[in-house]
């Protein structure tokens, strides 16, 4: 069996599928988006914890500790990982309620 014969069988199957769950296509997209965002943001947190990491080191160096760059990276920090919380947790609550919804239907 070659790959394009494999192809087309997989696109006959899910063609259907689409089909049947077209009504929740705008949800769909939605936790894809979700998804991607929350993704982006867990990518991001680590550079931000380095960051501080940097500054409290040089800081240390120095003798002269940059305070309130720590903090506003502190609160960036926080800021980012609860809209990834936020972001992640309605993902979750929509692929479920989309799930029981088609399962059901």
């Amino acid at each position: 069996m070659n790959r394009q014969s494999t192809e087309r069988e997989s696109l006959k199957m899910l063609l259907p599928l689409i089909r049947y769950s077209k009504d929740h296509l705008v949800k769909m997209i939605l936790v894809i988006v979700l998804s991607f965002a929350a993704a982006i943001l867990m990518i991001l947190g680590p550079g931000y914890i380095s960051d501080i990491a940097n500054m409290l080191s040089d800081g240390l160096m120095t003798g002269e500790v940059d305070t309130q760059a720590i903090v506003k990276t502190a609160t960036l920090l926080v800021v980012m990982y609860s809209l990834c919380f936020i972001f992640s947790y309605f993902q979750s609550f929509l692929m479920t309620v989309m799930t029981q919804s088609i399962s059901y239907s």
